[in-house]
């Protein structure tokens, strides 16, 4: 398995929610591990995961979304965030 693999057939949405066979998540595992590329891409979905389910909104993994889409909603659900936090930070003192 490869990257453009990985991207296409959304076995990276389906690892997180568990769902991939003993095989399938025996060869994505083989390529992940090995992969700097993928390890990140899985380390910002986990961590957009993690704020969804923070927010109370559904986090629940879109297969068939392309992988430039999820950088999307990954890249805004972390602006959200560190707006949040720099809002919170520089707030004035009451």
């Amino acid at each position: 398995m490869n990257c453009e693999q990985i991207g296409k057939s959304g076995a990276m949405e389906l690892y997180l929610a568990g769902k991939l066979s003993a095989t399938e998540l025996e060869i994505f595992e083989q390529h992940y591990y090995s992969c700097a590329r993928c390890s990140e891409e899985l380390r910002v979905l986990r961590a957009t995961r993690a704020a969804l389910l923070a927010a109370g909104l559904p986090s629940e993994p879109v297969p068939h979304i392309r992988r430039g889409a999820i950088w999307a909603i990954a890249l805004v659900a972390a602006a959200i965030f560190f707006a949040f936090v720099l809002a919170r930070t520089i707030s004035p003192p009451r």
